[in-house]
């Protein structure tokens, strides 16, 4: 099953260990993804540490970068579900390829696509 990970998934992952079962299948992930993890990183961490981190995660995925389609799929998405700007990119990408989002974030209760992991 393919599947595309929220940034809460990943800090989980790197704070808690929790949802391992998660990235024993190909995983992609949004690079905004990784810009809200390392921002989340940045203040608690050391750079290097970060840096290793961040490679690490990086080889444990794939990841989709921000383009029109995704884009303009997110602001659609947004206003249909009043998401805020990175939650709708972030249900973009995953909707852009046919993937179920993982996600701890309650704000994708009930929507399509999403599924709210513990």
């Amino acid at each position: 099953m393919t599947k595309c990970l929220d940034s809460s998934v990943l800090l989980a992952f790197l704070h808690e260990g929790s949802h391992v079962e998660l990235f024993h299948d190909t995983a992609y992930c949004s690079t905004l993804a990784f810009f809200e993890v390392e921002r989340v990183l940045l203040r608690k961490l050391h750079r290097k540490e970060v840096e290793s981190t961040m490679t690490l995660l990086k080889s444990m995925m794939l990841t989709m970068p921000v383009d029109m389609q995704i884009s303009s799929l997110a602001a659609q998405l947004s206003i249909t579900h009043k998401l805020a700007t990175a939650d709708a990119i972030m249900l973009a990408t995953a909707q852009s390829l046919n993937m179920t989002l993982y996600t701890r974030d309650s704000d994708f209760a009930n929507i399509k696509g999403a599924v709210i992991v513990n």
